[in-house]
């Protein structure tokens, strides 16, 4: 999943962390992230994650990776 996530960081100039979030973010599920950090500069860097758009084929590129299998 790792690599899944450096490749589309690379893509967008966000790193893995809050490409990370911008993916759970936008989950069919609705889900809440919870971050973990009370550091400004983390949470600074998480609300990045709101600007980011990923395409469908990112979106699903990272699932897929997290599944350890493709999505039928």
């Amino acid at each position: 999943m790792r690599t899944a996530l450096q490749e589309i960081a690379a893509e967008t100039g966000a790193d893995i962390a809050t490409i990370a979030i911008a993916w759970l973010l936008r989950h069919p599920a609705r889900l809440v992230p919870v971050l973990g950090s009370m550091k400004p500069e983390r949470l600074a860097a998480m609300v990045k994650a709101l600007d980011i758009v990923l395409d469908r084929q990112q979106w699903f590129a990272i699932l897929e990776a997290s599944e350890g299998r493709p999505v039928p």
